[in-house]
């Protein structure tokens, strides 16, 4: 496998936005009908709600893991390869398993490898950046390929797979396999240096400002994942098409790209804590109006702010996180911004649902996640306040 991926620099922001086009196709035909593809295997809402839990804690290990092995083995091309290339056989099985067990080990698998595969990802596209001496606030324009990719996906799979979501997961395999085949793109890990870890991280800890970041991450990817992991069980509730997914998915991340796109701009005018706070008042609006709103048009016009809730939050994020640290540890970092959004922050929410979502309402989940969404923003502006602690080169 070596041999077939000669060690080489990364091919550029061009095919990197490609293999982000790719992986995250594979997720817009998988997260949107996993709860419904569960539900439809004759799982409860609890057992749903307590597997998304489990996804979410094996994420919270695997991500860190991910990022150690990144900065120690410096073949994002091959590590990349592996791990998606692994995801799309467990996705495979996620979708045609039936017996429980089985069901719930590929479930375990595919949230060990496939969204960590993105912190390899992300720190090729910050390391080909700095290569090429352009800012990182630039890492959105890179990025913005995936939420195209997503919305792609999403919305097609919505339209002809609406009704079958276990077709929609066996696409979501197909994807991936297809992003694993793109790998040559990333290259190498660079020419940093090899940290000594132990040290290093030491070092992130004592960090607060960083730490206050990784909080407020993890408080508001509980609030999205509120969303991401239960609309259509929202839609479906209330009496609604599931086919509604796809109009909302249209302007939400439709927002999302164009919100990319504009991060440069917007940075020019704000900080990245100032951003990461708009984002947070901005993802709670939008949370409230999905819970309210008594018409499905004002619920999916809502999702407009989706734009800025997550576009213009990970941007900031990922900037104002990968701006601390040297790039010795960039992987490592960039893989607790993902354990703390998309492990811790699912995590809450998975108990969150288990507690409060009754029959198949989730509407009382949605106005929680207001309260994280606010909660995030206030972190993240009282973390400004901690005194930096310099990070060693």
């Amino acid at each position: 496998m070596v041999a077939l991926l000669p060690a080489g620099p990364a091919s550029g922001p061009g095919r990197l936005s490609l293999t982000y086009l790719l992986l995250l196709a594979g997720s817009g035909a998988y997260v949107p009908f996993l709860t419904l593809h569960l539900l439809g295997r004759g799982w409860s809402t609890a057992s749903v709600g307590a597997a998304l839990t489990g996804v979410a804690l094996v994420r919270l290990v695997s991500a860190p893991g991910t990022g150690l092995i990144a900065d120690r083995l410096r073949r994002d091309d091959l590590l990349f390869l592996t791990m998606t290339g692994a995801a799309a056989v467990a996705v495979l099985v996620v979708a045609t398993a039936t017996h429980p067990v089985v069901l719930g080990l590929a479930l375990l698998t595919v949230a060990a490898v496939r969204a960590p595969a993105s912190i390899v990802l992300d720190s090729a596209i910050v390391r080909t950046l700095a290569e090429a001496g352009t800012p990182a606030s630039h890492y959105g324009r890179v990025r913005l390929w995936g939420s195209v990719g997503y919305l792609a996906s999403a919305v097609g799979v919505a339209a002809l797979l609406g009704d079958r979501p276990a077709t929609a997961v066996l696409v979501a395999a197909g994807f991936l396999l297809l992003a694993a085949g793109s790998a040559s793109a990333l290259g190498t890990g660079g020419s940093a240096p090899r940290a000594r870890l132990g040290p290093a991280l030491a070092a992130l800890a004592q960090d607060r400002v960083l730490v206050g970041l990784l909080v407020a991450a993890a408080l508001h990817g509980a609030a999205l994942n509120a969303f991401d992991a239960w609309f259509p069980a929202l839609l479906v509730a209330r009496g609604w098409a599931v086919g509604w997914t796809g109009p909302a998915m249209v302007l939400g991340i439709g927002a999302e790209i164009l919100a990319l796109q504009a991060t440069p701009s917007l940075r020019t005018r704000a900080t990245p804590t100032t951003l990461l706070v708009l984002a947070g008042v901005t993802g709670a609006v939008r949370l409230l109006a999905t819970a309210l709103m008594p018409h499905v048009a004002l619920v999916v016009a809502a999702q407009v702010l989706h734009g800025v809730a997550l576009g213009v939050w990970w941007a900031a994020a990922v900037e104002a996180t990968s701006t601390r640290v040297s790039p010795a540890v960039r992987a490592s970092t960039q893989a607790l911004l993902l354990a703390s959004a998309y492990g811790v922050g699912p995590a809450l929410t998975g108990i969150l649902a288990a507690v409060l979502v009754r029959g198949d309402d989730p509407t009382p989940l949605f106005l929680a996640g207001v309260g994280l969404s606010l909660a995030g923003a206030i972190v993240a502006l009282t973390a400004q306040s901690a005194s930096p602690v310099p990070q060693p080169a």
